[in-house]
């Protein structure tokens, strides 16, 4: 995705296969809820494999997995097999599904699309955040992932540093896309750094300030592709909602300028990604809406939700100017 040593790459990449391998052993069996002693064993070697593979990868490599969308270890295809093969059989489907929201608000959501996200959710919690976690816990312990680092690789190795200019009141303004989440991004890895010492923690800076940022890179992002991120009417001009910009055919069938600028850039994976932490979809967190609206209280802001949101800015990354 981006320069790198080739080398290396490949190296590490194998490593990361394996690696994936044996967590799929891993999901499969703890789904079947079976071969517990076999779950043990390759949690054995997984871990082997991950000290190998943390104590072997660069900096820079680090930032290109992570970036790059190679950290994932869920695969949309199985999920979605794995819930239309029990759908029919399952006995839920005789009822209406219904989703309360964090305000107690309730309504009827489409069954198939909650299970879908609940899997994908179940997934992420205990495999993709698990292995992502510890790998940023151990690369920050030994000094080889660091703010500085991260801040230097986005501005010369990705579309984060590029100059751009926008006219507010009839000036034109100088930004870059990591000017606006750099305060963010550092208070991620002053948290993380809190996190391994054991001291106390408090996502809420880190959470409400990348939240509100990723809608305004995706937006910029789809625009350049394509897309029209204003809707027109007789009586206004508006944006789109970050909530109708993720409201993409899965499978890119859509054919509209959205989904087609969408998968210019990202793939299913990102999608998934995306609606499952920034969308109202049944199952999906809706964090955005949740941070903006003042929903949250100290205690729902937690380290999932601030390496998922962290995870989303960074997966903004894989853009390349034209």
């Amino acid at each position: 995705m981006f320069d790198t040593d080739t080398s290396q790459r490949e190296g590490q990449m194998k490593n990361l296969e394996i690696i994936k391998i044996i967590m799929s052993k891993i999901t499969i069996q703890a789904m079947e809820e079976k071969n517990l002693s076999q779950i043990y064993e390759n949690k054995e070697m997984l871990d082997k494999h991950f000290d190998e593979f943390s104590s072997k990868s660069s900096s820079e490599i680090m930032f290109n997995f992570i970036c790059g969308n190679t950290f994932n270890f869920i695969s949309i295809e199985d999920i979605e097999k794995m819930v239309n093969s029990t759908a029919q059989s399952d006995i839920i489907k005789d009822f209406i599904q219904v989703q309360v929201d964090i305000n107690g608000n309730h309504k009827e959501i489409d069954e198939l699309l909650y299970k879908r996200f609940q899997a994908y959710g179940l997934m992420q919690d205990n495999i993709q955040i698990r292995f992502i976690w510890n790998c940023l816990v151990s690369c920050v312990a030994n000094k080889k992932i660091t703010y500085k680092k991260l801040y230097r690789f986005l501005a010369t190795k990705t579309s984060f540093g590029k100059i751009r200019t926008r006219t507010i009141s009839g000036q034109h303004i100088e930004y870059s896309w990591l000017s606006l989440t750099d305060i963010g991004l550092k208070e991620f890895f002053t948290q993380l750094h809190r996190s391994i010492d054991g001291k106390m923690v408090d996502w809420r800076m880190c959470i409400d300030f990348l939240s509100i940022k990723f809608e305004g890179i995706l937006r910029d992002i789809l625009k350049f592709n394509g897309a029209n991120i204003i809707k027109f009417s007789p009586k206004e001009t508006k944006m789109v909602t970050l909530e109708q910009l993720l409201r993409i055919d899965k499978d890119g069938n859509d054919k509209d300028e959205m989904s087609t600028a969408f998968f210019k850039t990202f793939d299913r994976e990102d999608l998934a990604l995306f609606q499952y932490v920034f969308s109202s979809i049944a199952g999906c967190l809706n964090v955005r809406n949740d941070i903006a609206h003042c929903y949250y209280v100290p205690q729902q802001y937690t380290a999932k939700i601030a390496l998922l949101v962290f995870l989303c800015i960074l997966r903004l990354a894989k853009f390349i100017d034209k």
